[in-house]
């Protein structure tokens, strides 16, 4: 058995540490026998026994997803969504479980009028949103809502940028 201290330790051997541990066989827990093979009669190996790689092929999302944000549907890379956002990342992880709602698109409680805005600077991160208008000027209360969204998506570098912009601006 390798132990490794927590400092050593790759997210892959964090992955499997925790993919191992929450396999868990339902026999083993009411005492319906002793070995998991001898009950089911097969060769197969004990889940717990199966591969990181085949818990994360298991878990694997759509490489195009449906998000339906509020009751407005979204179509979008599963990539361009894991690669700007953190929330993302662990969502579609082999660490969680989001179930499909049964029209196949992945149900999120958030505005869609600020997830659209979300969205378009995740599709280009390199062009930041701009809420400005000759008459009004800037639009700080939908900056304030973008930013506290950015925050909840844990998308860093776009609730950075408007805390310098406010910051500047006022």
């Amino acid at each position: 058995m390798l132990v490794l201290s927590l400092e050593e330790m790759t997210l892959d051997d964090t992955t499997a540490a925790m993919s191992a541990l929450s396999v868990v066989d339902k026999h083993a827990l009411i005492g319906t026998g002793d070995n998991y093979n001898e009950q089911k009669g097969s060769t197969t190996p004990h889940p717990a026994a199966q591969s990181t790689e085949d818990a994360t092929k298991a878990t694997r999302y759509p490489k195009n997803l449906l998000l339906d944000i509020g009751g407005r549907m979204f179509k979008v890379a599963r990539n361009t969504l894991e690669s700007e956002s953190g929330l993302f990342r662990s969502q579609l992880s082999s660490l969680f479980t989001w179930t499909p709602e049964p029209d196949g698109s992945y149900f999120l409680d958030a505005d869609p009028d600020l997830f659209e805005h979300l969205l378009r600077y995740m599709r280009r991160p390199e062009v930041f949103p701009l809420f400005y208008s000759v008459m009004n000027g800037f639009d700080y209360d939908l900056y304030n809502r973008l930013q506290a969204e950015a925050l909840y998506f844990q998308i860093k570098k776009l609730y950075e940028w408007i805390e310098a912009k406010v910051l500047v601006i006022l």
